[in-house]
């Protein structure tokens, strides 16, 4: 699978993969403490609070993740504590590592030159660097989706026992990191049968060795597909969330309306589809180069197809079809060898200047990435869910005869990072808005401040129609969706 030998000197990819590491380490811990933590972010502060026993219980009734993560969260805040810093660090790292995972793979399919572009194209992606910058998953599972395609790749060609076995645990370490690591493997076993029948046996091999290490998890995995959360803020049709992935893989998003990767985008799907028309003409040329070597093709091709196409395909039957673009942020690797590989090609079929074509290509591609960063690092509004204001603003002005309501458990949660000591009057708006509720808020507290977030379940959004009947609003805050309300009783 390999390709042909190159006439580089030996150090001279070393160094330049070695120099796109440290950029990348660069972009990614730069302001790695500055933005508030979002929603996402706070569930992992807390669960990394929780005592081992409660740990597992309280992912398997209230998440949608397997346990890895959270796991190694725990230990890590145990000894770097909880800031939002500490939290992202992790992330950070496993982020930087995957440029050179990234090199390394590339290399079992494509040139030297081709294998530093992509990794060049991953240190750079703004999706990358979010992903990194997010204390969740993510950047973990994109790590061990390119390890363990390598280590496929590796065990096929040198059918030793002790790499399948690798292969085997980092397949597991997926499926405990998040589902969708699980489907990379489907695609990794279609690869084998399509490409490497001869290995299919020790394929099915390792992936029952993995199978056996995920069983003790696949009792609480049942319990959470089939008790899904409400995720319908990005709800839309589904040709327009796959637009919204493209944007984010070619140049991180955010421009002109396109999604981030906080955001659903708003433009119509003429716009954004010409704004990702270039990158999809780069892509289709590097499929088109690396269809002479099959089996290499289908390697970085089959782990997109079917992770994509088996989340669009579980997806369309829904009255409000959910596709959120960054679930499949891990995906960049196989997107950027594919991509490094479609300039090389553009570059060959250039009869003129046919050097300068590499540059000038990638020059474009990268440089479409900076309104993304400058966005990213400098605008406070880039993320959403600034808890850390608002909980600023709720301690500046919480008096004793206030009460302070939370719209969800959401809400709470995420607050609590940054009011770890509540007022001994916070309260949840409770299931049931009842008259004799608002009676006694009404009766006993001079000011009510209520939380809430833009985007909330239905049946909380018609609970807040109840309460919000018996109150005038005395000033209304918004920090990025994350909605703080100054209230009074109307009798007063």
């Amino acid at each position: 699978m390999e390709a042909s030998p190159q006439r580089v000197p030996t150090r001279v990819p070393a160094i330049a993969v070695a120099g796109l590491v440290a950029a990348a380490a660069v972009l990614r811990f730069a302001w790695l403490g500055r933005n508030s933590l979002w929603y996402d972010e706070t569930f992992t502060a807390l669960v990394s609070s929780l005592a081992w026993p409660k740990l597992l219980e309280f992912i398997r009734l209230t998440d949608t993740h397997p346990p890895l993560y959270y796991a190694l969260i725990k230990v890590w805040t145990a000894a770097a504590g909880t800031s939002e810093a500490a939290l992202r660090f992790p992330s950070a790292c496993f982020g930087a590592a995957v440029v050179g995972a990234t090199y390394a793979l590339a290399r079992r399919v494509t040139t030297v030159p081709v294998s530093v572009l992509a990794a060049l194209f991953v240190a750079l992606a703004p999706i990358d660097v979010m992903s990194s910058q997010d204390a969740r998953m993510y950047a973990l599972l994109e790590l061990l989706a390119v390890g363990s395609t390598w280590a496929l790749v590796a065990a096929t060609e040198t059918r030793r026992a002790r790499v399948w076995a690798a292969y085997a645990l980092l397949l597991a370490l997926m499926g405990y990191t998040q589902y969708l690591g699980g489907l990379v493997g489907i695609a990794q076993g279609l690869w084998v049968l399509l490409y490497r029948r001869s290995e299919a046996p020790r394929w099915g091999a390792a992936a029952a060795a993995a199978l056996v290490l995920y069983a003790p998890w696949l009792p609480s995995m049942w319990w959470q597909v089939t008790h899904p959360p409400f995720i319908g803020w990005y709800a839309q049709p589904l040709y327009l969330s796959v637009t919204d992935l493209l944007g984010l893989l070619a140049f991180g998003g955010s421009l002109l309306g396109t999604a981030s990767f906080f955001q659903a985008s708003t433009l119509p799907f003429v716009e954004r589809l010409i704004l990702v028309l270039p990158f999809c003409v780069v892509l289709w040329r590097g499929t088109v180069a690396l269809r002479a070597a099959p089996s290499a093709l289908g390697l970085v091709v089959l782990p997109p197809l079917v992770v994509v196409g088996t989340m669009l395909a579980v997806s369309a039957p829904r009255p409000l079809p959910v596709f959120l673009p960054r679930w499949f942020s891990f995906l960049l690797p196989f997107y950027a060898v594919l991509l490094a590989q479609g300039v090389f090609d553009l570059a060959a079929h250039v009869r003129a200047r046919r050097t300068a074509v590499v540059p000038i290509v990638t020059a474009a591609l990268v440089l479409s990435s900076l309104p993304v960063f400058w966005g990213y690092y400098l605008d406070p509004g880039a993320r959403p869910d600034r808890w850390r204001d608002a909980a600023g603003l709720l301690r500046q002005h919480l008096d004793r005869d206030n009460i302070l309501i939370y719209a969800s458990p959401e809400v709470a949660i995420a607050l609590r990072y940054y009011l770890p000591d509540p007022p001994s009057t916070a309260a949840y708006l409770p299931i049931t808005v009842t008259p004799g509720w608002l009676d006694a808020v009404t009766s006993r507290y001079q000011r009510v401040w209520l939380v809430r977030t833009a985007v909330e379940d239905p049946r909380v959004t018609a609970r807040l129609g109840l309460f919000a009947a018996r109150f005038t609003v005395l000033s209304e805050r918004d920090f990025g969706g994350v909605r703080v309300y100054s209230l009074k009783p109307a009798r007063r």
